[in-house]
């Protein structure tokens, strides 16, 4: 991985420069990521797979009306294999598990429960 990229940016890169990628990508579930950018791409990325569309920059960029134009671009360029993805899906489910046990925690610890 990139010192200037994390593993979502690396596997949304990823499924922008390979199939087997994208449906390793495709598997995982919108809660999964953090960010409202990075869930917005991958819906995207959805819809264009619903469609039966590739998923390129080119195709993803159009579903996106343009509004993440850099964003993938940099994404997309700073891959350099694709061949990580299996580890970049990995840490990201890590991640996101991290997520929901710390919001299910802090659920568990306010006082409107406790009541």
């Amino acid at each position: 991985m990139l010192p200037n990229t994390n593993p979502v940016q690396e596997a949304l890169g990823s499924a922008l420069l390979d199939a087997r990628a994208a449906d390793k990508v495709l598997a995982l579930d919108a809660n999964d990521f953090a960010t409202a950018q990075d869930k917005s791409i991958f819906g995207a990325m959805k819809t264009l797979q619903a469609q039966g569309e590739p998923i390129t920059l080119v195709t993803l960029d159009n579903e996106t009306k343009g509004e993440y134009t850099t964003y993938l671009i940099n994404i997309s360029t700073a891959v350099v294999t694709t061949a990580l993805i299996d580890h970049h899906i990995n840490a990201i489910k890590e991640t996101s598990k991290r997520r929901k046990i710390r919001a299910a925690a802090t659920e568990l610890c306010s006082p409107r429960v406790r009541g």
